[in-house]
């Protein structure tokens, strides 16, 4: 997982609490996942890049500047500020 644009970087053994952690299993067909809103923006990713094995998630401070291509593979989750601690503000999707 990424945060925007940082160096790719595991959060597995990283000693973030998942207290807030969604507990039914993600829809990896879906195109959005709007109950991780309100959830930290790191146990989001660590959600859903368990849902997608392979997929580009990355954090991004809500108001970035972000690229308008489209691709399949990434996950946007946008979070109230940049540090690990943001909350997610608006549905993770592809794109």
């Amino acid at each position: 997982m990424r945060i925007n644009g940082d160096e790719e970087r595991s959060l597995a053994g990283a000693g973030i609490a998942s207290s807030q952690a969604t507990t039914a299993p993600l829809d990896p067909k879906s195109s959005s996942w709007p109950q991780l809103v309100g959830m930290l923006g790191t146990d989001a990713g660590e959600a859903l890049a368990r849902a997608l094995p392979g997929a580009d998630v990355v954090l991004i401070p809500e108001g970035a500047a972000v690229t308008m291509d489209y691709r399949l593979n990434r996950v946007r989750i946008f979070v109230t500020d940049r540090s690990e601690s943001g909350t997610v503000v608006r549905a993770p999707a592809r794109g």
